[in-house]
């Protein structure tokens, strides 16, 4: 990372989308989905699309909830599924924006939990899969011990009211040479 130059290749995604739509038509595969698209990408898939997708994984947690996707995949029936949900903080490209958010370690404070139990409980409760990735064997339990307890009306609102931005925007993927030329391309000024 990031890719070279030469590696950018043309995105087509209504021919990529008709290619998966044949698969699933043959037995091939059961469901297609997305990953990282913007509501006006979505729209725009939508528009020739047979096939609605059945999932939108996207970085989802409470300091980018995703106020604007969300509400638009439940209207369409895509469910979506967050990855990076506490932020991959032990990673070399994660970050501790969510884990040190001082509204979420409050509220995991107040329940006994940590801040990725309650991260991740948030993304669960909210109509979400989660998708965090640990190789510690205790965060893994740690990250299953989020199905024995709720968070209050109260602690979602808390919640609701961080401000929001991406943890990882990655600029990476944008190039002059590649589909994407500037991260509000990207993102479709969704940042």
């Amino acid at each position: 990372m990031p890719p070279k130059e030469d590696e950018y290749l043309p995105v087509d995604i209504k021919a990529t989308w008709q290619a998966l739509e044949k698969c699933v038509e043959e037995g091939l595969i059961h469901a297609i989905g997305v990953s990282n698209f913007t509501v006006e990408k979505l729209t725009s898939l939508l528009d020739h699309a047979k096939i609605v997708p059945s999932v939108n994984q996207v970085e989802r947690h409470p300091v980018w909830q995703q106020k604007k996707l969300k509400p638009f995949c439940d209207a369409k029936g895509i469910h979506v599924s967050g990855w990076s949900p506490i932020g991959a903080p032990g990673a070399i490209y994660g970050t501790q924006i969510v884990v040190s958010n001082p509204v979420i370690q409050s509220i995991a404070d107040k329940h006994c939990k940590t801040a990725a139990q309650v991260a991740l409980r948030w993304g669960v409760q909210t109509g979400a899969s989660v998708l965090p990735k640990s190789f510690n064997s205790k965060r893994i339990a740690e990250n299953f011990d989020i199905f024995s307890w709720e968070l209050s009306d109260d602690d979602i609102t808390q919640l609701s009211k961080i401000e929001q931005h991406r943890a990882f925007p990655v600029k990476e993927f944008c190039s002059p040479k590649g589909p994407y030329k500037n991260i509000e391309e990207l993102w479709d000024g969704d940042i």
